[in-house]
């Protein structure tokens, strides 16, 4: 179990949770495993490239899919009241 925040990811199960309810976030498994590569991170930058590499190699190198995760787990992340911020490639969680 990973918490930041009202975050609360429950790595053995590949589940998110909202800390102050337990309620779960729906989630595809590439936002899933997006969110658990930039909770590790610990508030450090992600660049792009890092994240294709950690979330699945060459198939998720097309930058529209990838993009595309990143707004919907943006989102989640706004109603957990954590943020993700974007510099240009670089992504982090804080």
């Amino acid at each position: 179990m990973i918490i930041r925040g009202n975050l609360t990811l429950d790595t053995t199960n590949h589940k998110a949770y909202y800390a102050s309810t337990h309620s779960a976030i729906s989630l595809s498994r590439l936002e899933y495993s997006l969110l658990e590569a930039l909770v590790k991170a610990d508030g450090q930058f992600v660049n792009t490239n890092e994240l294709v590499k950690l979330v699945g190699g060459p198939f998720f190198e097309q930058q529209g899919l990838l993009k595309n995760a990143l707004y919907t787990l943006d989102k989640e992340l706004t109603r957990a009241g954590l943020i993700m911020t974007q510099r240009g490639s670089n992504y982090r969680i804080r």
